[in-house]
């Protein structure tokens, strides 16, 4: 299991899981906040599949950094 990532005050922690074939995994990840008092956290899944779990983590980080960074339409951090 890949390790959390911290990124511009979030911890992104990829979270593939494997389907009906244990050589395809979805690209998933948990992105969270702490705001002092609590940990706010919510899963995302970008849709999408790879054929190798270590793929599907890399896969996993770089598109939560493109939630957190605002470049997915119709997801968003901004309520963490």
């Amino acid at each position: 299991m890949a390790e959390p990532v911290n990124y511009k005050g979030y911890v992104i922690n990829p979270t593939p899981y494997p389907y009906s074939d244990p050589e395809r995994h979805s690209v998933r990840a948990v992105i969270a906040r702490h705001d002092g008092q609590c940990v706010h956290e919510r899963p995302y899944d970008s849709g999408g599949f790879r054929e190798d779990k270590d793929d599907a983590e890399r896969a996993a980080i770089e598109f939560a950094k493109k939630v957190i960074d605002g470049k997915v339409v119709g997801l968003s951090v901004a309520d963490l």
